[in-house]
């Protein structure tokens, strides 16, 4: 006759055992679904950036003048679509900044480096060149003038509050530069 040992029973080690594996597993699959939100929030700020950036430079004082009956877009104007851009942010906390690169008059280079260019509120229309296109500048020293296209920025905030885990804010923030065009 063979000896068996006698086996000794672990009841409720399985139990135990499972709920360590899935309290992690659970954890881990809350902070993916966490950290794709804040991917996704931070994508959509981009777009919204992107898609006012462009909006914004084809909205200048030509499109005014061509299309609008003479006026200008504001910036309220610019803030308003870009809230109307967005899908799943709080637009209450979204911030928009729209400002212009213009070249200095008597600039003699077109280098984006000061002082040849200056960065100018959108509103002002005394110091971005009344939302023109083209800033003319001088080419060389027997005064030759040319023109080079301006630049709009825009710049969007948010305070992105993880979902979970009670940590955070976390200020995103995506910019955009686009030359002005029309």
């Amino acid at each position: 006759m063979v000896n068996r040992k006698k086996l000794v029973r672990r009841h409720g080690t399985a139990l135990v055992e499972s709920a360590f594996a899935l309290s992690a597993t659970l954890i881990l699959v809350i902070g993916l679904l966490v950290g794709a939100l804040g991917v996704f929030r931070y994508q959509e700020m981009a777009y919204v950036a992107r898609e006012t950036a462009r909006y914004a430079s084809v909205h200048g004082m030509q499109f005014a003048t061509n299309s609008n009956g003479g006026t200008a877009i504001t910036q309220d104007n610019l803030i308003t679509y870009a809230k109307g851009k967005c899908v799943a942010l709080d637009t209450s906390r979204l911030t928009v900044t729209v400002t212009m690169t213009v070249f200095a008059p008597g600039a003699t280079t077109s280098s984006v480096n000061p002082p040849d260019t200056t960065t100018v509120n959108w509103d002002t229309t005394a110091t971005n060149q009344n939302h023109s296109p083209y800033s003319s500048w001088t080419r060389t020293p027997t005064g030759e003038v040319t023109t080079a296209a301006n630049l709009v920025t825009v710049t969007v905030s948010y305070p992105w509050v993880p979902e979970a885990f009670g940590i955070g804010p976390y200020n995103l923030t995506s910019t955009t530069v686009m030359a002005m065009s029309w």
